[in-house]
């Protein structure tokens, strides 16, 4: 499966961004109450994290981001955060502040290391960017796709930890996490219902919203998966998945062709810590 990019201007859908969070509170639970304790929240440690430091360095000009007319910064930002493009992963539920712009045929390409995070949906007008920071733990901004020539990472301590909070304690604990959902043909998840996996979760309830190859013998999971199925249908996911056999859903439609970044990603570590073998051309 090979991830082009549109070739589109990234001014056209600023509005998004402003319509974003107030949908966002609507696909997933708790979000209303989670907000409101974020916003009585405050976090004053100065970052360490890699992006804090690639910020650091811009300012002082020991960096240069380079801007490209369609990816804008999203090659050299990888290229200076240390991510190989290899790393690519794509998403197609609706999910992270652009929500309005992911689709099963319009995919979220993420690109990782052990540090770092970087999330981006053609056309919008920012990047996403989750960096680990030693004692803070994961750190979120955003990065304008606008040409500048100093970028600025913009520090999210308030959105970005309405879905990213372990919701555990009384102050917010940031974490990153991997989500598995049963999309409906549009990519919204049903029932705005989500598993939560990691190296522990059996295979048939991982990707669930997640475009993946390679092979896995006997064995199912739900990437690649659009699922026809009613909510009416559906009373608990973990039970519905257990029970699928196929027939309620459907593979996805064709991805829409985009610019090329990336020609082959060879065998990578998934963002849930296990393994998969994927080649594209």
């Amino acid at each position: 499966m090979t991830m082009r990019f549109l070739g589109l201007s990234l001014d056209k859908n600023r509005r998004l961004l402003r319509l974003s969070l107030m949908a966002l509170a609507l696909l997933i639970p708790a979000t209303g109450v989670a907000l409101l304790q974020v916003r009585n929240s405050k976090t004053a440690a100065i970052p360490t994290d890699p992006a804090a430091d690639l910020q650091q360095k811009i300012d002082t000009g020991k960096v240069k981001l380079e801007f490209e007319p369609n990816q804008g910064y999203l090659r050299s930002l990888l290229k200076n955060l240390k991510i190989p493009i290899s790393s690519q992963a794509l998403v197609f539920s609706k999910s992270s502040f652009d929500l309005g712009l992911i689709s099963p045929s319009n995919p979220r390409a993420l690109y990782f290391n052990d540090d770092s995070y970087v999330g981006w949906v053609p056309p919008s007008p920012i990047i996403e960017i989750a960096s680990v920071d030693p004692k803070a733990g994961a750190v979120f901004y955003t990065l304008s796709q606008e040409k500048t020539s100093r970028p600025k990472f913009e520090r999210k301590t308030e959105e970005c930890l309405v879905c990213h909070d372990t919701f555990q304690a009384a102050t917010q604990v940031p974490r990153l996490l991997m989500l598995s959902v049963l999309p409906n043909p549009a990519g919204n998840a049903i029932k705005a219902a989500a598993l939560i996996t990691n190296d522990e979760s059996p295979l048939r309830e991982r990707w669930g919203g997640w475009y993946v190859t390679g092979t896995h013998g006997g064995q199912r999971h739900l990437g690649n998966t659009i699922v026809k199925a009613s909510e009416s249908d559906i009373d608990n996911i973990k039970n519905y998945v257990a029970k699928m056999d196929g027939r309620e859903c459907d593979g996805p439609p064709p991805l829409v062709r985009h610019k090329t970044v990336s020609e082959r990603t060879q065998r990578h570590r998934c963002a849930d810590g296990s393994w998969t073998s994927d080649s594209r051309s």
